[in-house]
Order: structure tokens, then sequence, then C-alpha cells
């Protein structure tokens, strides 16, 4: 027969793994989200052409805007990016808008209404 410490010492512990398995469940990481930096650092965001072997050119699609904040033609300056909001350039697509909901392709992260590689 349980005495009344053995059924509370049960029920406290049957209280604890309960417990520890509900923490277990969470998933506090987000792929999509950047990470953060230290207070006091600072990232530049990826463009199209970081992953190509040419410099990228300020003024280009996916690169920066000129420091006048002007693209070539046919190009928009978004959050200091050039980008084609015409049609050509992709929606999602890497320097490209995000979708009207804030999406980007698998792998990007919507900064300021352009899709960027948040690993930088």
């Amino acid at each position: 027969m349980l005495r009344a410490h053995d059924s509370l010492a049960l029920h406290l512990c049957s209280i604890a793994t309960l417990a520890l398995g509900l923490l277990a469940c969470g998933d506090d990481v987000d792929p999509i989200e950047p990470a953060t930096t230290s207070v006091g650092a600072t990232t530049a965001p990826t463009t199209a052409a970081d992953s190509t072997t040419g410099p990228c050119v300020d003024g280009q699609e996916g690169c920066p805007c000129t420091p006048g904040g002007a693209c070539d033609p046919g190009l928009q300056c978004l959050s200091d990016l050039c980008v084609d909001v015409g049609g050509t350039c992709p929606v999602g697509s890497a320097g490209c808008p995000c979708t009207m909901g804030g999406g980007c392709d698998p792998g990007l992260a919507c900064t300021d209404g352009v899709c960027v590689d948040p690993r930088g």
C-alpha cells in the first residue's frame, strides 16, 4: 500500500516528466529568420551578385544603389538595392521584391521589401 509521501513523490515525478516533455517539443529555431548580431555589429545584405564570380557594380540589378540612390534604366532603388519592379525580376528571388505577404524563395528572407540571403 502506498503511503501519503510516496503518493506525493509519484505525483511530483509525473508532473516533472510532463513538463520536460512539453519543453522538449518546442522549436525555438526559425530557419527563415536571420541570425542576430551583437550590439554595434553590422552586416551587409547579400545580393544576387554576391553569389557570382564578378564584383557587384552599384546601380545594377541585385546590387547596391549608387550613392545618389540611382539604378540602371528599368530598375528602382528599394532598401538600397536595385531591383526590377517591372516584372522581369521574379518576385521572391534574391535581390527582387518580396511577395505581397512578405515571402521569399527558400533560403531567403524579406528585409525591407527585398529578398536577401540572411546568412550574409
